[in-house]
């Protein structure tokens, strides 16, 4: 995901960081948030990254891979050529699955922090 969402998470009166999935509940709990409360389904970003390219996404605050995921079919894929998309956005207009892309795009965020 992005820097500027790293930074707006972190920047928040109780610091945060980007939403990291690890269950199908919290997947559903993400795609029920974001439909009710941000008013559009689309595209919002997940602090996983593919920290190496090879395909395999490490989330980034809790430094652990993600052993829950929900890529869509033939993702991970790295559309335009190896370690072209090492970020993760799910796509919450489509059942929540999950698209690796170029951490360059600009999604909407949901923020997340430990108690």
């Amino acid at each position: 995901m992005s820097i500027v969402a790293q930074t707006f998470c972190a920047s928040l009166s109780q610091p945060s960081y980007v939403i990291e999935v690890q269950s199908q509940e919290e997947n559903d709990w993400l795609i029920e948030l974001t439909s009710t409360q941000c008013g559009v389904a689309y595209e919002y970003w997940l602090n996983g990254y593919d920290t190496d390219k090879s395909g395999t996404f490490t989330w980034i605050d809790s430094q652990t891979p993600s052993t829950y995921t929900n890529w869509y079919p033939g993702e991970p894929n790295d559309d335009f050529g190896i370690g072209s998309e090492k970020c993760i956005a799910s796509s919450t207009g489509y059942m929540g699955v999950w698209v690796d892309i170029s951490c360059s795009y600009t999604r909407p965020v949901v923020c997340e922090r430990n108690f």
